[in-house]
């Protein structure tokens, strides 16, 4: 009595979609019954085609016989009689897909690997590492967008960087600290005027550029997607790069101009030196970002082109470190800010 109302709510949790078929076996042996299961299912259930969901349990005392009860459950995804049935028809072979593997004996499991067409040991999926709170922190801290912090971190090192080169060698900055701060500053920025700001070709078109590519680099390091972008004619390539030089360009100006600046701190450009009619022109705020991104495109360039290809065929490990670090300078000095060995890539070891 008590196991046919088993059989019955079993077959209820069936019809009415449950999150699992289970149903109630009958065998003399307890010991022996996951043996006696696989060898059934394999030989019979998965080769025959089942008419009905209500076939289908009842045959299976009859292949197992009578004895001593068990149950298992079914990793197949729940379905009503109809949708079963349904499936039945179309392909047979995967209505009787068990979790056998749990129960079968290694001959058994052997006989079924040995025959891949009637192989019903599926694996079940690992979910031990699904709720591992380390893992989802490490997922958490991902950015997903362009990260600000990282960014922001990064070039104020290279500012600090900078401004500590340029009152260390220039004289008279450091003589220009003193006095007023706000008063001085703002003067200096009324000076502004003109192209040329009297340095030499080195200064104003090859290390302002270089600053430019340098600042360019940053943002596309802290861009989940500039950073994966390659050289091409591909827009995502070139709507990355323009990003860069938008970045590169409000760095400039604030180097420039801002309060953290050479306006700022030794107010160059507030008096004549050198025989330098206008020390503060424009050059340096259009040529940095300008010319600094054509800088970082062949940067570019040279490590898809040139390193990788060189990468190929260079065993010795450090020919290959000398060659990724000094074909990419500007690359390899914002590795630096962010931490990295300067021969770091983010698309290759």
């Amino acid at each position: 009595m008590h196991c046919a109302v088993a059989v019955g709510v079993c077959w209820l949790t069936l019809v009415s979609a449950g999150f699992s078929q289970t149903f109630f076996i009958q065998g003399r042996d307890a010991l022996s019954l996951p043996a006696r299961l696989a060898e059934a299912a394999t030989s019979h259930a998965v080769t025959s085609p089942v008419k009905s969901p209500e076939a289908n349990i009842s045959n299976l005392p009859a292949l197992l016989g009578p004895g001593s009860h068990r149950c298992f459950t079914s990793t197949a995804p729940p379905l009503s009689p109809f949708a079963l049935e349904s499936a039945t028809a179309q392909e047979p072979p995967r209505l009787m897909r068990f979790s056998l593997s749990l129960f079968a004996d290694d001959k058994t499991r052997q006989k079924s690997d040995d025959n891949p067409g009637n192989n019903l040991f599926q694996p079940l999926p690992d979910h031990t590492l699904d709720n591992d709170p380390q893992l989802q922190n490490t997922e958490r801290r991902r950015p997903s967008g362009f990260d600000w912090n990282s960014a922001l971190q990064q070039s104020t090192i290279f500012l600090g960087i900078q401004h500590a080169f340029r009152l260390a060698t220039e004289k008279g900055s450091r003589a220009d600290l003193k006095g007023p701060f706000f008063k001085d500053y703002f003067t200096t920025l009324t000076k502004l005027r003109g192209w040329d700001d009297g340095d030499p070709f080195l200064v104003n078109y090859i290390g302002h550029p270089m600053m430019g590519s340098v600042t360019g680099f940053i943002q596309i390091q802290n861009d989940p997607r500039g950073i994966k972008e390659e050289v091409s004619f591909k827009k995502p390539y070139w709507m990355s790069r323009l990003k860069a030089t938008a970045f590169s360009f409000a760095y400039s100006t604030q180097f420039e101009l801002g309060l953290v600046s050479e306006a700022s701190l030794g107010n160059v450009g507030i008096r004549p030196y050198d025989g330098r009619k206008h020390p503060m022109a424009y050059v340096d705020i259009v040529v940095t970002p300008i010319v600094g991104t054509g800088w970082l495109v062949g940067e570019d360039l040279l490590d898809r082109y040139l390193i990788q290809a060189l990468e190929k065929k260079i065993s010795n490990r450090v020919t290959f470190v000398l060659f990724r670090s000094f074909l990419n300078p500007t690359r390899s000095f914002a590795n630096i800010l962010r931490g990295k060995t300067p021969w770091y890539r983010d698309n290759r070891k």
